[in-house]
Protein backbone atom coordinates (compact mmCIF):
# COMPACT_ATOMS: atom_id res chain seq x y z
CA UNK A 1 0.00 0.00 0.00
CA UNK A 2 1.42 3.38 -1.03
CA UNK A 3 2.05 5.92 1.70
CA UNK A 4 0.92 9.49 0.97
CA UNK A 5 3.73 12.04 0.74
CA UNK A 6 2.70 13.97 3.87
CA UNK A 7 2.61 10.78 5.93
CA UNK A 8 5.92 9.65 4.46
CA UNK A 9 7.49 12.94 5.54
CA UNK A 10 6.14 12.47 9.05
CA UNK A 11 7.57 8.95 9.19
CA UNK A 12 10.97 10.26 8.10
CA UNK A 13 11.04 12.69 11.03
CA UNK A 14 9.90 10.13 13.61
CA UNK A 15 11.62 7.39 15.57
CA UNK A 16 9.31 4.77 17.06
CA UNK A 17 10.35 3.45 20.48
CA UNK A 18 9.16 0.46 22.48
CA UNK A 19 10.31 -1.93 25.19
CA UNK A 20 9.87 -5.69 25.19
CA UNK A 21 9.94 -8.60 27.63
CA UNK A 22 8.86 -11.79 25.88
CA UNK A 23 10.27 -15.06 27.23
CA UNK A 24 7.43 -17.14 25.73
CA UNK A 25 7.59 -17.12 21.91
CA UNK A 26 3.98 -18.29 21.65
CA UNK A 27 2.36 -15.89 24.10
CA UNK A 28 -0.18 -13.55 22.49
CA UNK A 29 1.84 -10.52 23.65
CA UNK A 30 4.92 -11.88 21.90
CA UNK A 31 2.94 -12.45 18.72
CA UNK A 32 1.56 -8.91 18.81
CA UNK A 33 4.96 -7.37 19.55
CA UNK A 34 6.53 -9.26 16.66
CA UNK A 35 3.75 -8.06 14.34
CA UNK A 36 3.91 -4.44 15.52
CA UNK A 37 7.67 -4.06 15.20
CA UNK A 38 7.86 -5.79 11.83
CA UNK A 39 4.97 -3.70 10.46
CA UNK A 40 6.49 -0.44 11.76
CA UNK A 41 9.77 -1.14 9.99
CA UNK A 42 7.95 -2.08 6.79
CA UNK A 43 6.09 1.26 6.97
CA UNK A 44 9.45 3.02 7.10
CA UNK A 45 9.70 3.91 10.78
CA UNK A 46 13.13 3.95 12.34
CA UNK A 47 12.37 1.65 15.25
CA UNK A 48 14.20 1.34 18.58
CA UNK A 49 13.53 -1.71 20.76
CA UNK A 50 15.08 -2.33 24.19
CA UNK A 51 14.45 -5.75 25.71
CA UNK A 52 14.83 -6.82 29.36
CA UNK A 53 13.67 -10.41 29.08
CA UNK A 54 15.42 -13.44 30.61
CA UNK A 55 17.16 -14.23 27.33
CA UNK A 56 18.05 -12.40 24.12
CA UNK A 57 16.23 -14.69 21.68
CA UNK A 58 13.40 -12.25 20.94
CA UNK A 59 15.64 -9.21 20.51
CA UNK A 60 17.91 -11.12 18.12
CA UNK A 61 14.85 -11.90 16.02
CA UNK A 62 13.85 -8.22 15.99
CA UNK A 63 17.33 -7.25 14.87
CA UNK A 64 16.69 -9.35 11.78
CA UNK A 65 13.74 -7.11 10.90
CA UNK A 66 16.00 -4.06 10.94
CA UNK A 67 15.25 -2.59 14.38
CA UNK A 68 17.84 -0.70 16.41
CA UNK A 69 18.09 -2.79 19.55
CA UNK A 70 19.72 -3.32 22.90
CA UNK A 71 19.40 -6.10 25.45
CA UNK A 72 19.49 -5.06 29.13
CA UNK A 73 18.19 -7.94 31.29
CA UNK A 74 19.09 -6.17 34.55
CA UNK A 75 16.95 -3.10 33.83
CA UNK A 76 13.53 -2.69 35.40
CA UNK A 77 10.72 -1.12 33.39
CA UNK A 78 11.53 2.54 34.01
CA UNK A 79 15.26 2.22 33.35
CA UNK A 80 14.55 0.12 30.27
CA UNK A 81 12.34 2.85 28.85
CA UNK A 82 14.76 5.68 29.61
CA UNK A 83 17.53 3.74 27.90
CA UNK A 84 15.31 3.38 24.84
CA UNK A 85 14.48 7.11 24.92
CA UNK A 86 18.19 7.96 25.03
CA UNK A 87 18.92 5.73 22.05
CA UNK A 88 16.06 7.41 20.18
CA UNK A 89 17.22 10.91 21.08
CA UNK A 90 20.74 10.13 19.89
CA UNK A 91 19.39 9.41 16.40
CA UNK A 92 18.59 13.12 15.99
CA UNK A 93 15.08 12.84 14.56
CA UNK A 94 12.62 15.54 15.65
CA UNK A 95 9.87 13.26 16.97
CA UNK A 96 10.05 10.39 19.42
CA UNK A 97 6.94 8.21 19.47
CA UNK A 98 6.62 5.79 22.37
CA UNK A 99 4.12 2.94 22.41
CA UNK A 100 3.70 -0.44 24.04
CA UNK A 101 4.74 -3.31 21.75
CA UNK A 102 1.28 -4.92 21.71
CA UNK A 103 -0.37 -1.91 20.05
CA UNK A 104 -0.31 -3.26 16.50
CA UNK A 105 -3.33 -1.13 15.58
CA UNK A 106 -1.69 2.13 16.72
CA UNK A 107 0.78 2.45 13.84
CA UNK A 108 -1.60 4.35 11.56
CA UNK A 109 -2.31 6.82 14.38
CA UNK A 110 1.27 7.83 15.07
CA UNK A 111 1.25 10.42 12.30
CA UNK A 112 -1.75 12.11 13.96
CA UNK A 113 0.34 12.67 17.08
CA UNK A 114 3.44 13.68 15.16
CA UNK A 115 1.85 16.29 12.92
CA UNK A 116 1.06 18.80 15.72
CA UNK A 117 4.72 18.62 16.75
CA UNK A 118 5.96 19.25 13.23
CA UNK A 119 3.49 22.17 12.98
CA UNK A 120 4.71 23.67 16.25
CA UNK A 121 1.35 23.21 18.00
CA UNK A 122 2.56 20.90 20.75
CA UNK A 123 5.73 19.58 22.33
CA UNK A 124 4.17 16.49 23.92
CA UNK A 125 1.12 14.93 22.28
CA UNK A 126 -1.12 12.40 24.01
CA UNK A 127 -3.38 10.37 21.68
CA UNK A 128 -7.06 10.37 22.65
CA UNK A 129 -9.19 7.34 21.82
CA UNK A 130 -12.81 7.71 20.66
CA UNK A 131 -14.05 5.18 23.19
CA UNK A 132 -13.03 1.98 24.98
CA UNK A 133 -15.59 -0.42 23.57
CA UNK A 134 -12.83 -2.63 22.12
CA UNK A 135 -11.19 -3.05 25.54
CA UNK A 136 -11.72 -5.61 28.31
CA UNK A 137 -14.63 -4.70 30.58
CA UNK A 138 -12.51 -3.69 33.55
CA UNK A 139 -10.41 -1.25 31.51
CA UNK A 140 -13.60 0.29 30.23
CA UNK A 141 -14.43 0.97 33.88
CA UNK A 142 -11.06 2.04 35.31
CA UNK A 143 -9.37 4.08 32.59
CA UNK A 144 -12.09 6.77 32.30
CA UNK A 145 -11.78 7.19 36.09
CA UNK A 146 -8.01 7.61 35.81
CA UNK A 147 -8.30 10.12 32.98
CA UNK A 148 -11.05 11.99 34.80
CA UNK A 149 -8.86 12.13 37.93
CA UNK A 150 -6.03 13.70 35.93
CA UNK A 151 -8.49 16.24 34.53
CA UNK A 152 -9.83 17.10 38.00
CA UNK A 153 -6.29 17.46 39.33
CA UNK A 154 -4.66 19.47 36.53
CA UNK A 155 -7.46 20.87 34.38
CA UNK A 156 -6.01 19.02 31.37
CA UNK A 157 -8.38 16.64 29.60
CA UNK A 158 -5.85 14.13 28.31
CA UNK A 159 -6.18 10.41 27.70
CA UNK A 160 -3.11 9.70 29.83
CA UNK A 161 -4.12 6.07 30.38
CA UNK A 162 -3.69 5.37 26.66
CA UNK A 163 0.01 4.82 27.36
CA UNK A 164 1.35 5.97 24.00
CA UNK A 165 3.00 9.39 23.74
CA UNK A 166 4.82 11.41 21.09
CA UNK A 167 7.13 14.32 21.83
CA UNK A 168 9.61 16.73 20.35
CA UNK A 169 13.20 15.62 20.78
CA UNK A 170 13.86 18.88 22.63
CA UNK A 171 11.73 17.85 25.62
CA UNK A 172 13.11 14.32 25.94
CA UNK A 173 14.99 15.26 29.10
CA UNK A 174 11.69 15.35 31.00
CA UNK A 175 11.62 11.59 30.46
CA UNK A 176 15.36 10.98 30.80
CA UNK A 177 15.70 12.96 34.03
CA UNK A 178 12.92 11.13 35.87
CA UNK A 179 14.45 9.21 38.78
CA UNK A 180 11.78 6.57 39.39
CA UNK A 181 10.43 8.41 42.42
CA UNK A 182 7.11 6.52 42.43
CA UNK A 183 8.30 2.97 41.79
CA UNK A 184 9.63 3.36 38.24
CA UNK A 185 7.00 1.42 36.37
CA UNK A 186 4.01 3.21 34.79
CA UNK A 187 5.16 6.48 36.36
CA UNK A 188 8.17 6.54 34.02
CA UNK A 189 5.99 7.82 31.16
CA UNK A 190 3.41 9.66 33.29
CA UNK A 191 5.24 11.86 35.78
CA UNK A 192 7.38 13.48 33.03
CA UNK A 193 4.16 14.59 31.31
CA UNK A 194 2.88 16.14 34.55
CA UNK A 195 6.17 17.95 35.12
CA UNK A 196 6.13 19.31 31.59
CA UNK A 197 2.62 20.67 32.18
CA UNK A 198 3.77 22.29 35.44
CA UNK A 199 6.60 23.98 33.54
CA UNK A 200 4.20 25.41 30.98
CA UNK A 201 5.29 23.23 28.08
CA UNK A 202 2.77 22.67 25.30
CA UNK A 203 1.15 19.35 26.19
CA UNK A 204 -1.88 18.62 24.03
CA UNK A 205 -4.13 15.78 22.92
CA UNK A 206 -4.77 14.42 19.43
CA UNK A 207 -7.78 12.37 18.40
CA UNK A 208 -6.95 8.91 17.08
CA UNK A 209 -8.93 5.93 15.77
CA UNK A 210 -7.15 3.35 17.92
CA UNK A 211 -8.93 0.04 18.55
CA UNK A 212 -7.47 -2.51 20.94
CA UNK A 213 -6.24 -5.71 19.24
CA UNK A 214 -9.03 -8.29 19.43
CA UNK A 215 -6.77 -11.10 20.62
CA UNK A 216 -5.46 -8.96 23.48
CA UNK A 217 -8.96 -8.14 24.67
CA UNK A 218 -10.05 -11.78 24.44
CA UNK A 219 -7.02 -13.09 26.31
CA UNK A 220 -7.16 -10.49 29.06
CA UNK A 221 -10.88 -11.05 29.62
CA UNK A 222 -10.02 -14.71 30.33
CA UNK A 223 -7.53 -13.81 33.04
CA UNK A 224 -10.29 -12.73 35.43
CA UNK A 225 -9.08 -12.23 39.02
CA UNK A 226 -5.38 -11.69 38.40
CA UNK A 227 -6.08 -9.28 35.59
CA UNK A 228 -8.64 -7.43 37.72
CA UNK A 229 -6.17 -7.00 40.56
CA UNK A 230 -3.54 -5.63 38.17
CA UNK A 231 -5.85 -3.03 36.64
CA UNK A 232 -7.20 -1.84 39.99
CA UNK A 233 -3.66 -1.61 41.33
CA UNK A 234 -2.61 0.27 38.21
CA UNK A 235 -5.38 2.84 38.67
CA UNK A 236 -4.43 3.38 42.31
CA UNK A 237 -0.67 3.62 41.74
CA UNK A 238 -0.90 5.99 38.78
CA UNK A 239 -3.48 8.36 40.26
CA UNK A 240 -1.71 8.52 43.63
CA UNK A 241 1.62 9.26 41.97
CA UNK A 242 -0.03 12.02 39.92
CA UNK A 243 -1.52 13.48 43.07
CA UNK A 244 1.63 13.33 45.19
CA UNK A 245 3.76 14.83 42.42
CA UNK A 246 1.26 17.59 41.70
CA UNK A 247 1.21 18.51 45.39
CA UNK A 248 5.01 18.60 45.45
CA UNK A 249 5.06 20.86 42.38
CA UNK A 250 2.17 23.17 43.21
CA UNK A 251 1.42 22.74 46.90
CA UNK A 252 3.81 25.45 48.10
CA UNK A 253 2.03 28.17 46.13
CA UNK A 254 -0.47 30.08 48.32
CA UNK A 255 -2.65 30.69 45.27
CA UNK A 256 -3.15 26.98 44.59
CA UNK A 257 -5.71 25.04 46.61
CA UNK A 258 -5.51 21.30 46.04
CA UNK A 259 -8.39 19.16 47.32
CA UNK A 260 -7.61 15.86 48.99
CA UNK A 261 -6.93 12.75 46.91
CA UNK A 262 -10.20 11.23 48.14
CA UNK A 263 -12.21 14.29 47.09
CA UNK A 264 -10.71 14.31 43.61
CA UNK A 265 -11.21 10.58 43.20
CA UNK A 266 -14.85 10.89 44.19
CA UNK A 267 -15.35 13.59 41.55
CA UNK A 268 -13.44 11.53 39.01
CA UNK A 269 -15.73 8.55 39.51
CA UNK A 270 -18.83 10.73 39.16
CA UNK A 271 -17.57 12.35 35.95
CA UNK A 272 -15.77 9.38 34.41
CA UNK A 273 -18.68 8.58 32.06
CA UNK A 274 -18.23 12.00 30.44
CA UNK A 275 -14.57 11.67 29.53
CA UNK A 276 -15.01 10.04 26.13
CA UNK A 277 -18.21 11.94 25.27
Amino acid sequence: MAIKDDKRETIEHTVLVTGTHHPDPNNFRTLLAREMIKSAIEMGYTTVVVDNGPNDKFIREIQGYGAITDYVPTFKMGAQRRHAFQLAKDLGKQIIAWTEPEKTTYLDDIAKTAKPILNGEGEIVIPKRKDLTSYPTLQQETEPIGNSFFNELTGYKLDVFMGSRSWDRGVTDYFLDYDGKYGDSWDAINIPVLRAIADGRRVIGANVDYVNPKIQTQEEEKQSEGYRDKRIQQLDIITRSFYDEYVSLKGTSPSVIIPSYETLMEKAKINAHLFFK
